[in-house]
Formats: structure tokens, sequence, C-alpha cells
């Protein structure tokens, strides 16, 4: 039988070959693209409201052109991974899907700059949710638009992770939902109420537009590089 540690062992040796690779991928696209800051964008597979999702993201999308921020999606067909990438693709953003490697047949047969399919967890099965660590791992701030369940388990694993940097004094990964567009996106705003990381990881102002969005984002990104500069100096 296995001991504990040898399982253990045996877990690292597997990953840790898959953990190089990705971080490779991600690091030669921020280099040939410039790519300063990532932006993940969360929702669902399916729209109730595609023509208003995607006018969302056009707004959003426009406004970062040229802005050296790449986008994060998980990389799929249908509704808003499938809209965030296609748009940021006419806006010449780059694109980042994360998946599951059960679910490649799903992926985006174009629109997509770098691929990152995870592998399965050490128990159980391989299936959309799975991939979930990874993501959020990835990005610098988060733009929410609708989203259910799916949506749901990444927000609330942000803010799992918040809460550590927050301990620690280290940057947080910040959620913006837009207002009115329904799903997990329209019920932030009350979580800001009695959650301390979502207070602090969430606007205080609703956002509305992509536009507004996209102004929000880019003042987070200026914050952090002027700490940056700050560090060095």
């Amino acid at each position: 039988m296995f001991k504990e540690s040898e399982i253990h062992l045996s877990a690292i040796s597997a990953i840790e070959p898959l953990r190089f690779q990705a971080s490779q991928e991600l690091a030669r696209l921020k280099e040939i693209t410039g790519t300063e800051f990532i932006l993940g964008i969360l929702g669902g597979s399916t729209s109730e409201n595609p023509d208003f999702h995607q006018s969302i993201l056009d707004g959003l999308l426009k406004s970062l052109e040229n802005k050296n921020i790449a986008v994060l999606t998980g990389g799929t067909q249908g509704g808003i991974p499938e809209y965030a990438c296609i748009i940021a693709s006419e806006h010449n953003i780059p694109t980042i899907g994360v998946l599951p490697e059960s679910c490649q047949k799903y992926a985006l047969k174009s629109g997509l700059d770098l691929e990152i399919q995870c592998p399965p967890p050490l128990v159980g099965d391989s299936w959309f949710g799975s991939e979930t660590p990874t993501l959020i791992q990835i990005p610098d701030f988060f733009v929410v638009i609708g989203g259910s369940n799916g949506t749901a388990v990444e927000v609330f694993s942000i803010l799992k992770v918040n809460e550590r940097r927050i301990k620690k004094g280290e940057p947080i990964k910040y959620i913006c939902p837009i207002s009115g567009s329904g799903g997990i996106a329209d019920y932030l705003r009350y979580l800001k109420q009695g959650n301390a990381a979502a207070k602090i990881s969430i606007p205080e102002i609703d956002i509305n537009t992509g536009e507004e969005a996209a102004d929000y984002i880019l003042n987070i990104a200026r914050g952090f590089k002027a700490k940056t500069l700050k560090k060095v100096a």
C-alpha cells in the first residue's frame, strides 16, 4: 500500500510538468503581445439576452483596445465565453481560454491565442467547474456579466483567494459585476453588505456599462503600475 507521503509525491510529480508548461506558455504570450495585465470575463455559457450582453462586451473591449490587457475566459462555445473571445479578437486583444481537458471538444475552434487545458481532479470526474482553481489564479481583475452556478463558484473562489491576500497584505483580485446584466452579477451588489472580502473586492458604486467597467479596470491597472514603480524606486 502507498504511504500518505508517497501518494503526495506521486501527485506532485504528475502535475508539476503541466504547471510548468502552462506557466511558460502564459509568459510567452505576455512577452509576444506586450500584455501587462489579464482581465477575466465571467458569465454563463447561455445568455437570455445575447444582444445586450454582446453590447456590454463590445463597449468594454473597445475601450481596452491597445491597453496591453489580455482577456481570459472559459474558452468554450456559447454565451459570455464565446462572445468575449470573438469581440476581443475583433479589437486585437489577446485571448486565453482555460477549460477542463475532458471538455476540449467544446473549445472554441478559433479566436483563442492560448488554450490551457486543466487535468482532472485527483478524485472524481473532470467536467466544467474543475478548471476553476486555475482560471481564477491567472487574471489580475474580473468582470462579471450575468452568470449562474458556474459563475457563482468562480466568484466565491476569487473571494476566498482574496481573504488570504487581504490577511497577507497582498494585492487582491478586483471583481466588477455589470449591474442589470442579470444572474450572479446582479446578486453581488447585495453580497457586499455582509461579506468583508466582497466589500473590498467589488466597487462601491454600480457599474452599468462596458465603458464604465473599462474605466474601473484601467484605474486599477494604473494603481498597480504606480505601486510597482514605487517599489522599484
